[in-house]
Protein backbone atom coordinates (compact mmCIF):
# COMPACT_ATOMS: atom_id res chain seq x y z
CA UNK A 1 0.00 0.00 0.00
CA UNK A 2 3.03 2.63 0.50
CA UNK A 3 4.61 1.76 -2.68
CA UNK A 4 2.93 4.59 -5.07
CA UNK A 5 2.14 3.51 -8.59
CA UNK A 6 5.46 4.78 -10.42
CA UNK A 7 7.52 2.59 -8.27
CA UNK A 8 5.12 -0.71 -8.62
CA UNK A 9 5.96 -0.05 -12.48
CA UNK A 10 10.00 0.68 -11.59
CA UNK A 11 9.77 -2.25 -9.36
CA UNK A 12 8.13 -4.53 -12.54
CA UNK A 13 10.45 -3.15 -15.01
CA UNK A 14 13.79 -4.16 -13.07
CA UNK A 15 12.02 -7.39 -12.41
CA UNK A 16 10.93 -7.81 -16.24
CA UNK A 17 14.73 -6.29 -17.17
CA UNK A 18 16.99 -9.12 -14.83
CA UNK A 19 14.95 -12.26 -16.31
CA UNK A 20 15.53 -11.06 -19.52
CA UNK A 21 19.59 -10.47 -19.16
CA UNK A 22 19.20 -13.84 -17.48
CA UNK A 23 18.02 -15.57 -20.07
CA UNK A 24 14.22 -15.95 -20.03
CA UNK A 25 12.23 -15.41 -22.75
CA UNK A 26 9.06 -16.25 -21.11
CA UNK A 27 7.39 -15.77 -17.93
CA UNK A 28 4.11 -16.57 -15.77
CA UNK A 29 1.27 -14.61 -14.34
CA UNK A 30 -0.94 -15.49 -11.34
CA UNK A 31 -4.26 -13.67 -12.65
CA UNK A 32 -7.27 -13.95 -9.69
CA UNK A 33 -10.72 -13.88 -10.86
CA UNK A 34 -11.24 -12.45 -7.57
CA UNK A 35 -9.43 -9.29 -8.58
CA UNK A 36 -10.97 -8.38 -12.18
CA UNK A 37 -14.58 -8.65 -10.71
CA UNK A 38 -16.01 -7.76 -7.83
CA UNK A 39 -19.91 -9.14 -8.51
CA UNK A 40 -21.16 -7.20 -10.74
CA UNK A 41 -18.39 -5.28 -13.09
CA UNK A 42 -15.28 -6.71 -14.65
CA UNK A 43 -11.67 -4.88 -14.49
CA UNK A 44 -8.24 -6.08 -16.16
CA UNK A 45 -6.05 -2.76 -15.73
CA UNK A 46 -4.22 -4.35 -12.66
CA UNK A 47 -2.64 -6.70 -15.23
CA UNK A 48 -1.97 -4.10 -18.16
CA UNK A 49 1.26 -3.23 -16.70
CA UNK A 50 2.61 -6.81 -17.08
CA UNK A 51 1.65 -6.49 -20.41
CA UNK A 52 3.39 -4.28 -21.62
CA UNK A 53 6.31 -4.62 -19.82
CA UNK A 54 6.42 -8.07 -21.22
CA UNK A 55 5.45 -6.30 -24.66
CA UNK A 56 8.56 -4.34 -24.40
CA UNK A 57 10.90 -6.99 -23.58
CA UNK A 58 9.76 -9.32 -25.63
CA UNK A 59 8.69 -11.78 -23.33
CA UNK A 60 5.95 -14.64 -24.12
CA UNK A 61 3.27 -14.64 -21.03
CA UNK A 62 2.20 -17.98 -19.68
CA UNK A 63 -1.12 -17.54 -17.28
CA UNK A 64 -2.30 -19.44 -13.79
CA UNK A 65 -5.75 -19.22 -13.61
CA UNK A 66 -6.91 -18.99 -9.83
CA UNK A 67 -11.25 -19.78 -9.70
CA UNK A 68 -12.32 -22.09 -6.98
CA UNK A 69 -9.58 -23.70 -7.44
CA UNK A 70 -6.48 -22.49 -5.82
CA UNK A 71 -3.16 -23.60 -5.39
CA UNK A 72 -4.72 -26.99 -4.77
CA UNK A 73 -7.55 -25.92 -2.28
CA UNK A 74 -10.72 -24.12 -3.07
CA UNK A 75 -13.08 -21.10 -1.94
CA UNK A 76 -15.63 -19.45 -2.43
CA UNK A 77 -15.62 -16.10 -4.26
CA UNK A 78 -16.20 -13.25 -2.03
CA UNK A 79 -19.58 -12.21 -3.46
CA UNK A 80 -21.06 -15.77 -3.11
CA UNK A 81 -22.29 -15.34 -0.02
CA UNK A 82 -26.36 -16.49 -0.36
CA UNK A 83 -26.56 -19.85 0.67
CA UNK A 84 -29.78 -20.54 -1.04
CA UNK A 85 -27.89 -19.65 -4.36
CA UNK A 86 -24.25 -20.81 -3.78
CA UNK A 87 -24.99 -24.61 -2.35
CA UNK A 88 -22.59 -25.84 -0.28
CA UNK A 89 -20.71 -28.48 1.16
CA UNK A 90 -19.60 -29.26 4.56
CA UNK A 91 -16.10 -30.61 5.35
CA UNK A 92 -15.50 -32.16 8.70
CA UNK A 93 -12.11 -33.08 8.93
CA UNK A 94 -9.05 -32.46 11.32
CA UNK A 95 -7.22 -30.54 8.36
CA UNK A 96 -10.32 -28.55 7.35
CA UNK A 97 -13.98 -28.11 8.84
CA UNK A 98 -15.33 -25.51 6.41
CA UNK A 99 -18.05 -24.87 3.75
CA UNK A 100 -16.87 -25.40 0.31
CA UNK A 101 -18.45 -24.43 -3.17
CA UNK A 102 -20.99 -28.04 -4.88
CA UNK A 103 -19.17 -28.11 -7.81
CA UNK A 104 -22.75 -30.13 -9.29
CA UNK A 105 -24.56 -27.42 -8.91
CA UNK A 106 -25.03 -25.35 -12.50
CA UNK A 107 -24.13 -22.08 -11.09
CA UNK A 108 -20.52 -22.60 -10.10
CA UNK A 109 -19.36 -23.44 -13.66
CA UNK A 110 -21.70 -21.31 -15.26
CA UNK A 111 -19.68 -18.12 -13.16
CA UNK A 112 -15.96 -19.24 -13.86
CA UNK A 113 -16.68 -20.00 -17.59
CA UNK A 114 -18.05 -16.35 -18.35
CA UNK A 115 -15.21 -15.45 -16.16
CA UNK A 116 -13.13 -16.85 -18.41
CA UNK A 117 -14.38 -15.68 -21.27
CA UNK A 118 -14.13 -12.63 -20.46
CA UNK A 119 -10.80 -12.94 -19.76
CA UNK A 120 -10.11 -14.39 -23.06
CA UNK A 121 -12.13 -11.02 -24.63
CA UNK A 122 -9.70 -8.80 -22.78
CA UNK A 123 -6.78 -10.63 -24.19
CA UNK A 124 -8.47 -10.77 -27.78
CA UNK A 125 -8.25 -6.71 -26.94
CA UNK A 126 -5.25 -5.41 -25.01
CA UNK A 127 -2.81 -8.70 -26.07
CA UNK A 128 -3.18 -7.84 -29.69
CA UNK A 129 0.23 -9.55 -30.91
CA UNK A 130 -0.64 -13.08 -29.17
CA UNK A 131 1.99 -13.23 -26.45
CA UNK A 132 -0.09 -15.59 -24.19
CA UNK A 133 1.08 -18.85 -24.84
CA UNK A 134 -1.13 -21.18 -22.43
CA UNK A 135 -3.45 -20.63 -19.20
CA UNK A 136 -3.47 -23.36 -15.98
CA UNK A 137 -6.52 -24.00 -15.20
CA UNK A 138 -6.12 -25.74 -11.99
CA UNK A 139 -3.70 -26.89 -9.93
CA UNK A 140 -3.21 -30.02 -7.93
CA UNK A 141 -7.51 -31.28 -8.82
CA UNK A 142 -6.04 -34.43 -8.05
CA UNK A 143 -4.60 -34.82 -4.79
CA UNK A 144 -6.03 -36.14 -1.80
CA UNK A 145 -4.00 -34.84 0.57
CA UNK A 146 -3.12 -31.75 2.10
CA UNK A 147 -5.20 -28.38 1.08
CA UNK A 148 -6.46 -30.54 -1.76
CA UNK A 149 -8.27 -32.64 0.37
CA UNK A 150 -10.99 -29.36 0.39
CA UNK A 151 -11.40 -31.60 -3.56
CA UNK A 152 -12.21 -34.93 -1.66
CA UNK A 153 -15.84 -36.53 -3.20
CA UNK A 154 -15.74 -34.05 -6.26
CA UNK A 155 -12.74 -35.27 -8.30
CA UNK A 156 -16.07 -35.92 -10.86
CA UNK A 157 -17.49 -32.97 -10.33
CA UNK A 158 -13.76 -30.80 -10.55
CA UNK A 159 -13.04 -32.56 -14.38
CA UNK A 160 -16.34 -31.64 -15.36
CA UNK A 161 -15.59 -28.06 -14.46
CA UNK A 162 -12.04 -28.04 -15.86
CA UNK A 163 -13.74 -29.56 -19.34
CA UNK A 164 -16.41 -26.74 -19.60
CA UNK A 165 -13.27 -24.08 -18.89
CA UNK A 166 -11.31 -25.55 -21.29
CA UNK A 167 -14.18 -25.12 -24.01
CA UNK A 168 -14.64 -21.84 -22.69
CA UNK A 169 -10.92 -20.83 -23.78
CA UNK A 170 -11.48 -23.35 -27.24
CA UNK A 171 -14.26 -21.48 -28.17
CA UNK A 172 -12.99 -17.81 -27.73
CA UNK A 173 -11.13 -15.71 -30.32
CA UNK A 174 -7.65 -15.53 -28.84
CA UNK A 175 -5.66 -18.54 -28.76
CA UNK A 176 -3.77 -20.42 -26.16
CA UNK A 177 -3.08 -23.67 -24.81
CA UNK A 178 -5.09 -25.09 -22.06
CA UNK A 179 -2.97 -26.72 -19.23
CA UNK A 180 -3.74 -28.75 -15.56
CA UNK A 181 -1.07 -29.31 -13.41
CA UNK A 182 -0.91 -31.94 -11.00
CA UNK A 183 0.32 -33.20 -7.54
CA UNK A 184 3.30 -35.89 -7.39
CA UNK A 185 2.32 -36.91 -3.75
CA UNK A 186 -0.75 -38.82 -4.10
CA UNK A 187 0.64 -42.00 -6.53
CA UNK A 188 -0.47 -44.71 -3.93
CA UNK A 189 -3.75 -43.02 -2.73
CA UNK A 190 -7.81 -43.39 -3.90
CA UNK A 191 -10.04 -40.75 -4.23
CA UNK A 192 -13.24 -40.46 -4.87
CA UNK A 193 -13.43 -44.45 -6.11
CA UNK A 194 -10.37 -44.09 -8.47
CA UNK A 195 -6.63 -44.78 -8.34
CA UNK A 196 -4.45 -41.76 -9.15
CA UNK A 197 -3.77 -43.38 -12.54
CA UNK A 198 -7.11 -43.51 -12.97
CA UNK A 199 -7.71 -39.81 -12.15
CA UNK A 200 -5.14 -38.87 -14.31
CA UNK A 201 -6.32 -40.73 -16.78
CA UNK A 202 -9.27 -38.64 -17.05
CA UNK A 203 -7.46 -35.59 -17.20
CA UNK A 204 -5.45 -36.49 -20.08
CA UNK A 205 -8.52 -37.79 -22.20
CA UNK A 206 -10.29 -34.63 -21.61
CA UNK A 207 -10.63 -32.65 -25.25
CA UNK A 208 -10.52 -29.31 -24.31
CA UNK A 209 -7.23 -29.54 -21.84
CA UNK A 210 -4.46 -29.70 -24.03
CA UNK A 211 -1.48 -29.96 -21.73
CA UNK A 212 -1.23 -32.19 -17.91
CA UNK A 213 1.65 -32.85 -16.42
CA UNK A 214 3.04 -32.00 -12.47
CA UNK A 215 3.32 -28.91 -10.80
CA UNK A 216 6.75 -26.82 -11.07
CA UNK A 217 7.15 -26.93 -7.50
CA UNK A 218 6.70 -30.56 -6.91
CA UNK A 219 9.84 -31.62 -5.65
CA UNK A 220 10.19 -35.21 -7.33
CA UNK A 221 9.70 -35.32 -10.96
CA UNK A 222 7.31 -38.74 -11.53
CA UNK A 223 7.59 -40.90 -14.21
CA UNK A 224 4.29 -40.42 -16.61
CA UNK A 225 5.50 -42.88 -19.38
CA UNK A 226 3.24 -45.49 -18.54
CA UNK A 227 0.39 -43.54 -18.92
CA UNK A 228 -1.81 -44.07 -22.39
CA UNK A 229 -1.82 -40.22 -23.88
CA UNK A 230 -5.25 -39.24 -25.43
CA UNK A 231 -5.15 -35.31 -26.64
CA UNK A 232 -2.20 -34.65 -23.96
CA UNK A 233 0.93 -34.50 -23.42
CA UNK A 234 3.27 -34.03 -20.41
CA UNK A 235 4.60 -30.50 -19.04
CA UNK A 236 5.65 -29.06 -16.49
CA UNK A 237 3.85 -26.26 -15.22
CA UNK A 238 4.97 -22.75 -15.42
CA UNK A 239 4.97 -22.35 -11.87
CA UNK A 240 8.68 -21.34 -11.46
CA UNK A 241 9.89 -24.80 -13.08
CA UNK A 242 13.58 -23.45 -13.06
CA UNK A 243 14.20 -21.57 -9.65
CA UNK A 244 12.37 -24.30 -7.69
CA UNK A 245 14.10 -27.47 -8.80
CA UNK A 246 17.77 -28.25 -8.86
CA UNK A 247 19.31 -28.33 -11.93
CA UNK A 248 19.62 -31.68 -12.87
CA UNK A 249 15.63 -31.67 -12.43
CA UNK A 250 15.26 -29.21 -15.37
CA UNK A 251 18.15 -31.10 -17.35
CA UNK A 252 15.77 -34.00 -16.60
CA UNK A 253 12.82 -32.40 -17.70
CA UNK A 254 14.49 -31.21 -21.18
CA UNK A 255 15.29 -34.66 -21.67
CA UNK A 256 12.06 -36.46 -21.62
CA UNK A 257 10.00 -33.42 -23.71
CA UNK A 258 8.59 -31.57 -20.70
CA UNK A 259 8.72 -27.59 -21.34
CA UNK A 260 11.02 -25.80 -18.97
CA UNK A 261 12.37 -22.29 -18.92
CA UNK A 262 9.47 -20.04 -17.47
CA UNK A 263 10.14 -17.28 -14.82
CA UNK A 264 7.77 -16.09 -12.37
CA UNK A 265 8.20 -12.93 -10.97
CA UNK A 266 6.59 -12.67 -7.52
CA UNK A 267 9.40 -12.90 -5.03
CA UNK A 268 8.01 -9.81 -2.95
CA UNK A 269 8.68 -12.28 0.50
CA UNK A 270 12.25 -13.30 1.26
CA UNK A 271 11.09 -17.18 1.41
CA UNK A 272 9.59 -17.00 -1.98
CA UNK A 273 11.19 -18.98 -5.20
CA UNK A 274 12.96 -16.68 -7.29
CA UNK A 275 16.57 -15.69 -8.78
CA UNK A 276 15.86 -12.28 -7.22
CA UNK A 277 14.26 -11.39 -4.09
CA UNK A 278 12.15 -7.92 -3.41
CA UNK A 279 13.98 -5.67 -0.84
CA UNK A 280 12.47 -2.47 -0.59
CA UNK A 281 11.58 -1.37 -4.20
CA UNK A 282 14.52 -3.12 -5.76
CA UNK A 283 15.37 -6.57 -6.74
CA UNK A 284 18.62 -7.99 -5.37
CA UNK A 285 20.85 -11.03 -6.16
CA UNK A 286 20.00 -14.08 -3.94
CA UNK A 287 22.97 -14.96 -2.47
CA UNK A 288 21.91 -17.06 0.28
CA UNK A 289 20.79 -20.74 -0.21
CA UNK A 290 17.60 -22.07 -1.26
CA UNK A 291 15.90 -25.16 -0.55
CA UNK A 292 16.80 -27.43 -3.12
CA UNK A 293 14.17 -30.58 -3.61
CA UNK A 294 14.73 -34.14 -2.98
CA UNK A 295 15.38 -35.74 -6.59
CA UNK A 296 16.78 -39.75 -7.19
CA UNK A 297 16.36 -40.03 -3.62
CA UNK A 298 18.83 -37.73 -2.54
CA UNK A 299 18.57 -36.09 0.79
CA UNK A 300 16.78 -32.36 0.42
CA UNK A 301 19.86 -29.93 0.64
CA UNK A 302 20.33 -26.42 0.76
CA UNK A 303 22.33 -24.64 -1.79
CA UNK A 304 23.34 -21.33 -3.49
CA UNK A 305 23.15 -22.57 -6.93
CA UNK A 306 21.34 -19.19 -8.67
CA UNK A 307 24.15 -18.34 -10.71
CA UNK A 308 24.61 -22.13 -11.76
CA UNK A 309 20.82 -21.74 -12.80
CA UNK A 310 20.93 -18.62 -14.52
CA UNK A 311 24.13 -20.32 -16.53
CA UNK A 312 22.40 -23.60 -17.70
CA UNK A 313 19.12 -21.92 -18.65
CA UNK A 314 21.51 -19.76 -21.13
CA UNK A 315 22.17 -22.94 -22.49
CA UNK A 316 18.97 -24.25 -22.94
CA UNK A 317 18.14 -20.69 -24.59
CA UNK A 318 21.39 -21.09 -27.13
CA UNK A 319 20.20 -24.46 -28.14
CA UNK A 320 16.01 -23.80 -28.25
CA UNK A 321 15.28 -23.81 -31.86
CA UNK A 322 17.30 -27.28 -31.96
CA UNK A 323 15.62 -28.72 -28.50
CA UNK A 324 12.27 -28.05 -30.13
CA UNK A 325 13.18 -30.27 -33.02
CA UNK A 326 14.41 -33.33 -31.43
CA UNK A 327 13.01 -36.57 -30.48
CA UNK A 328 13.79 -37.42 -26.72
CA UNK A 329 16.09 -40.18 -27.63
CA UNK A 330 18.24 -37.52 -29.40
CA UNK A 331 18.81 -35.64 -26.07
CA UNK A 332 20.90 -37.70 -23.19
CA UNK A 333 21.79 -36.28 -19.55
CA UNK A 334 24.72 -37.28 -17.20
CA UNK A 335 25.38 -37.18 -13.41
CA UNK A 336 21.41 -35.76 -12.59
CA UNK A 337 22.54 -37.05 -9.03
CA UNK A 338 24.86 -34.02 -9.18
CA UNK A 339 27.70 -36.42 -7.86
CA UNK A 340 30.46 -34.57 -6.80
CA UNK A 341 33.01 -37.07 -8.83
CA UNK A 342 31.79 -38.27 -11.72
CA UNK A 343 32.21 -40.64 -14.88
CA UNK A 344 29.96 -42.23 -17.27
CA UNK A 345 30.20 -43.16 -21.06
CA UNK A 346 26.52 -42.97 -22.78
CA UNK A 347 25.97 -43.48 -26.62
CA UNK A 348 23.73 -40.94 -28.52
CA UNK A 349 23.80 -40.97 -32.06
CA UNK A 350 26.40 -43.70 -32.91
CA UNK A 351 28.60 -42.38 -30.90
CA UNK A 352 30.54 -42.41 -27.28
CA UNK A 353 30.62 -39.75 -25.49
CA UNK A 354 31.92 -39.63 -21.64
CA UNK A 355 31.42 -37.03 -19.22
CA UNK A 356 33.89 -36.73 -16.38
CA UNK A 357 33.68 -34.08 -13.75
CA UNK A 358 35.66 -33.95 -10.25
CA UNK A 359 35.96 -31.53 -7.57
CA UNK A 360 36.69 -27.82 -8.32
CA UNK A 361 36.62 -24.33 -7.79
CA UNK A 362 32.84 -24.15 -9.26
CA UNK A 363 32.16 -27.48 -6.91
CA UNK A 364 33.34 -26.63 -3.53
CA UNK A 365 29.92 -27.48 -1.98
CA UNK A 366 29.53 -30.89 -2.38
CA UNK A 367 27.32 -31.16 -5.32
CA UNK A 368 28.81 -31.66 -8.87
CA UNK A 369 27.51 -30.21 -12.57
CA UNK A 370 25.38 -31.53 -14.85
CA UNK A 371 25.75 -31.91 -18.09
CA UNK A 372 23.69 -32.72 -21.56
CA UNK A 373 24.07 -34.10 -25.24
CA UNK A 374 22.29 -33.58 -28.09
CA UNK A 375 22.47 -34.47 -31.65
CA UNK A 376 20.61 -33.03 -34.56
CA UNK A 377 19.72 -35.30 -37.98
CA UNK A 378 22.70 -34.32 -39.85
CA UNK A 379 25.20 -36.00 -37.20
CA UNK A 380 26.31 -32.92 -35.55
CA UNK A 381 26.71 -33.15 -31.76
CA UNK A 382 26.03 -30.30 -29.08
CA UNK A 383 27.44 -30.44 -25.37
CA UNK A 384 27.33 -28.28 -22.62
CA UNK A 385 27.41 -28.05 -18.67
CA UNK A 386 25.97 -26.53 -15.46
CA UNK A 387 29.50 -26.04 -13.53
CA UNK A 388 32.84 -25.38 -15.29
CA UNK A 389 35.99 -27.86 -15.35
CA UNK A 390 33.66 -31.19 -16.48
CA UNK A 391 35.65 -32.50 -19.21
CA UNK A 392 33.87 -34.70 -22.82
CA UNK A 393 35.56 -37.44 -24.42
CA UNK A 394 34.56 -38.19 -28.04
CA UNK A 395 34.92 -41.22 -29.20
CA UNK A 396 35.41 -40.35 -32.76
CA UNK A 397 37.83 -38.16 -34.63
CA UNK A 398 36.91 -34.12 -34.36
CA UNK A 399 37.01 -32.66 -37.96
CA UNK A 400 35.42 -29.13 -36.09
CA UNK A 401 34.53 -28.11 -32.53
CA UNK A 402 33.21 -24.89 -32.30
CA UNK A 403 31.06 -22.60 -29.62
CA UNK A 404 27.60 -20.26 -30.19
CA UNK A 405 23.98 -20.65 -30.30
CA UNK A 406 21.35 -20.91 -32.49
CA UNK A 407 19.83 -17.66 -34.06
CA UNK A 408 16.95 -17.78 -36.44
CA UNK A 409 17.35 -21.57 -37.25
CA UNK A 410 20.87 -21.62 -37.92
CA UNK A 411 24.25 -22.15 -36.31
CA UNK A 412 26.04 -19.24 -35.11
CA UNK A 413 29.55 -19.92 -34.46
CA UNK A 414 31.54 -17.24 -32.12
CA UNK A 415 35.23 -17.10 -32.32
CA UNK A 416 36.41 -18.55 -29.56
CA UNK A 417 38.53 -21.13 -29.83
CA UNK A 418 37.98 -24.73 -28.61
CA UNK A 419 40.87 -26.39 -27.32
CA UNK A 420 40.74 -30.17 -27.86
CA UNK A 421 43.50 -32.83 -26.71
CA UNK A 422 45.19 -35.83 -28.68
CA UNK A 423 42.59 -37.96 -27.68
CA UNK A 424 39.55 -35.43 -28.23
CA UNK A 425 38.47 -34.79 -25.59
CA UNK A 426 38.02 -30.88 -24.11
CA UNK A 427 37.08 -29.23 -20.82
CA UNK A 428 33.55 -26.99 -20.30
CA UNK A 429 32.71 -23.55 -19.55
CA UNK A 430 29.46 -23.64 -17.96
CA UNK A 431 27.29 -20.91 -19.62
CA UNK A 432 28.64 -22.54 -23.03
CA UNK A 433 27.20 -24.39 -25.99
CA UNK A 434 30.12 -26.77 -27.92
CA UNK A 435 28.88 -28.09 -31.52
CA UNK A 436 31.29 -31.04 -32.37
CA UNK A 437 31.03 -32.08 -35.90
CA UNK A 438 33.06 -35.51 -36.62
CA UNK A 439 34.80 -36.90 -39.44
Amino acid sequence: KSVSPEDVYKIFEEGFGRAYDAGYRSVSLSIDWSVFYDGSRYSFSAYEIYYDLAKKYDMAVQLIWNGYNYAGGCRFMPWQTDRSVYTALKLENTQSNKEIPDLAVPIYADEEADALNQLCAWLNYYDKDARTVSIQLADSPNSDSGIGKCWSGQFPAMLSLLERLGKTVKQSAYRMVTCVSLSASDIAEESDGMSYRQRLQGLIDSESIDMVGTSGLTLELPNLSGFEYGNNIPYISALTPITGRFVSQCAYAAANGYGIVVYELRSFRENDFGLFRADGKEWVNREEGFLSGSLFGKDIITESNYEEIALMNKCFNDAAPLLATLHSSDIITYNLQQDIACSNSRTIGKTEITFTFNRNESAPSGQGGVAAALVDVYGAYYLFASRSGGSFLIDGKVSQATVGSYVNGAWNPSDEAVTLSENNSFTAEAGKVYRILLK
